[in-house]
């Protein structure tokens, strides 16, 4: 799917997703041709809860298809990723007329059908001898033994054995009530305060990692792709605070257009993507949005930039004599503004493809500059004359081979004033680097294309999951005390050794299938300072809708908030068309994925809600157990290897 059907078909209400269930064949569900779930969407609407695949059932589709005749169960069950043969429906529905299905109804179908997920349940009730319920002193011991939480009052154990056993049962916890609730979102992996906004936003921007866009127009490569103004739309939905527009001349006189420079990428108005951007800015977050300008336009063209900017942002930007921002300017101060980045004086750094002399400067543009972009001079000179406002930017391999081999030094720059990463020019394919090392360096701005769904923006997708996916993640302790000297990806000068982390993964339920193949196997990685070692289970065949594995994998870590836990649902064999950038068919690669800030982890018993490879929310869960076994003792090592 690229992103142009992603931004075309994506109807949003209240920050939730509107997905029309249809046939795979496209024919609407007959009896109710606007049949709709209402699926909180995580990833694109992180201040929401994703439903997991038990609460879908319970909340989402029996509320939904209060009308659905049986003759379209099978319509339904498609659409859910469940195949059923003819004979199993006939077996299933026997006994049960057709004619409106209600809640009583399509909970016997389904447990006849076994969509019903019983091995999760089953493994906790055996840790209190298998009595096939567990009662109010075992579930509080669960909590307190095994999940770290604080017992439940007798009143407030009895509404939630109300709120889950299907039957109503307040005394015991059932089987089946047990089983909904540890897929539900009260049992998450992902500690519930990630989902709200608290941290403190009161800090200088340098102090903030910032979610972050590179060439935001393009939907595919760098050379020959199509550049799309819902491009912007898609990124800023997805929690993105700072956007990027490359900005030329309009042909004979028109008004300036976007697109990749000395390419054959397509061009869009410079108006256009105003517009959507102030439509779509605020909609996830009400954080500042910053508009990277890469200005190539010439003298006359750049003040009708700025009357653009005028008429399209005036209810959202500072216009002048606002520009520059206050220097103790932060982000709660800025909330609900648009910002402008761009090149003010000859200290600027230049446009990343500006070839042969730049364009002169028009003061009427400058005016509207809000944080002006900074070229790197050296240390001393930022630490002298640098501003919380100065944006400069650096190529990843510049940053990786000059800036970074001095780490301390580059950490203690990123405390006062803001870097942007970029990614190399010879990545025309679109593809990304590791961002990790960099946000390591302190590097607030680490910009990458978001229209290629791989490693590094899952990677991205789980570092900005959290504090309500606002945009902004404030930077751990270390990072910004002027009294601790942290060296980022390189040295010693922070005493840092390996924390153990043990994942036990226990099974899965209703996994992606792909190209007719049912295998699958997972893996799971740190990302942190080195280059990750994945650890993989076997491999189940088989059975992607309850694979079992019960597996313990065993990692180390560095930083809990800096460091990225992964875990990634592999199988064989892909369709072309279904791979992540840089497999080939054969290979395990990539089906689903889920990633989150260590710091962020939940122990014990814990339901993962599995992420498709572009983002979006899927049905399928991994149950596993989760433990912090504290420090090893070892020192952590300094090898940083990149991903390509």
């Amino acid at each position: 799917m690229t992103l142009c059907d992603m931004a075309y078909n994506r109807d949003t209400n209240d920050t939730k997703i509107v997905v029309d269930m249809v046939h795979r064949s496209g024919k609407e569900i007959s009896t109710m041709p606007k049949l709709k779930l209402i699926i909180n969407f995580g990833t694109y609407y992180p201040n929401t809860e994703i439903l997991s695949d038990a609460t879908l059932v319970r909340d989402g589709i029996i509320k939904s298809i209060h009308q659905l005749k049986l003759s379209d169960l099978k319509h339904v069950l498609n659409n859910l990723n469940i195949k059923k043969d003819k004979s199993s429906l006939f077996n299933a529905c026997q006994g049960e007329s057709d004619d409106n299905i209600d809640h009583n109804k399509i909970r016997r179908i389904f447990r006849r059908l076994g969509l019903y997920n019983r091995h999760n349940a089953d493994y906790i009730i055996d840790l209190y001898g298998g009595s096939g319920y567990l009662t109010g002193p075992q579930f509080n011991d669960f909590l307190e033994m095994h999940q770290h939480e604080v017992p439940l009052a007798e009143g407030e154990l009895r509404e939630l054995f109300t709120r889950f056993n299907p039957e109503g049962e307040s005394e015991i916890f059932s089987q089946l009530g047990l089983e909904l609730y540890l897929s539900s979102s009260l049992n998450s992996i992902e500690n519930p305060q990630s989902k709200t906004i608290h941290m403190d936003m009161t800090h200088p921007f340098p102090h903030y990692f910032i979610n972050s866009s590179h060439n935001t127009y393009l939907l595919g490569n760098q050379l020959n792709s199509q550049s799309n103004i819902y491009a912007y739309k898609y990124t800023l939905l997805k929690g993105c605070r700072c956007v990027e527009l490359d900005i030329w001349n309009g042909e004979n006189g028109k008004e300036p257009v976007i697109f990749h420079g000395n390419t054959l990428t397509s061009k869009i108005s410079f108006r256009s993507v105003l517009q959507v951007i102030r439509e779509y800015a605020f909609y996830v977050s009400d954080y500042p949005v910053i508009l990277s300008f890469e200005n190539h336009c010439d003298f006359n063209q750049q003040a009708t930039l700025a009357r653009i900017i005028e008429e399209e942002l005036r209810d959202y930007g500072l216009l002048p004599p606002t520009a520059p921002i206050p220097e103790d300017a932060t982000p709660e101060d800025l909330r609900g503004f648009i910002l402008i980045k761009g090149k003010v004086n000859e200290n600027s750094d230049e446009p990343e493809d500006q070839e042969g002399p730049p364009p002169a400067l028009n003061p009427i543009l400058c005016n509207y500059i809000h944080v002006p972009s900074q070229k790197f001079m050296d240390y001393d000179w930022h630490r002298e004359n640098g501003k919380s406002y100065h944006i400069t930017s650096l190529c990843e391999k510049e940053n990786s081979n000059e800036k970074l081999n001095d780490g301390a030094l580059f950490v203690e720059m990123n405390k006062n004033v803001t870097t942007r990463i970029y990614p190399h020019g010879l990545r025309v394919d679109s593809s990304n680097y590791n961002p990790v090392p960099f946000w390591y360096g302190g590097s607030q701005l680490v910009a990458l294309n978001y229209q290629t769904c791989e490693i590094p923006m899952w990677l991205n997708d789980g570092k900005f999951r959290v504090n309500g996916g606002c945009g902004y993640v404030l930077k751990p302790e270390i990072m910004i005390c002027d009294n601790i000297e942290f060296d980022g990806p390189y040295g010693h000068s922070y005493p840092l050794t390996y924390k153990n982390l043990s994942i036990k993964i226990i099974s899965g339920w209703r996994i992606q299938r792909s190209s007719g193949n049912s295998d699958c196997k997972v893996t799971v990685s740190v990302f942190s300072k080195n280059k990750p070692n994945p650890i993989r289970t076997t491999r189940i065949e088989s059975n992607l809708h309850k694979p079992i594995w019960n597996e313990t994998v065993d990692l180390t870590y560095c930083n809990e908030d800096l460091d990225i836990l992964m875990f990634q649902v592999q199988n064989k064999n892909p369709s072309i068309t279904k791979m992540a950038r840089g497999q080939t068919v054969g290979e395990d690669f990539t089906i689903a994925y889920y990633s989150l800030p260590i710091a962020y982890l939940r122990e014990g018993y814990r339901v993962i809600n599995l992420f498709a490879v572009d983002g979006s929310p899927t049905t399928g869960e991994l149950f596993v157990h989760v433990e912090k076994k504290g420090d090893s003792g070892q020192p952590w090592t300094t090898v940083v290897e990149q991903y390509d």
